[in-house]
């Protein structure tokens, strides 16, 4: 199985991936990788912002 999650421009992400994934593609120039996240540079600050953790046993994930 396939997951594709579009977050909109105007909101900041932080996104836990957790479990045995096959392939994961998230856009590290939105959301840079720090540790076991990734997490919009303003995410601290953003007025719209999102916590996402996404936990999945096989198949790819693609964030965008």
């Amino acid at each position: 199985a396939s997951i594709t999650v579009s977050i909109p421009e105007n909101v900041a992400a932080q996104i836990h991936v957790v479990g045995a994934i096959s392939t994961v593609n998230i856009d590290s120039v939105r959301f840079p990788r720090h540790g076991d996240v990734y997490r919009s540079p303003d995410y601290g600050a953003a007025e719209n912002r999102l916590d996402l953790k996404l936990e999945c046993g096989v198949g790819s994930i693609e964030i965008k």
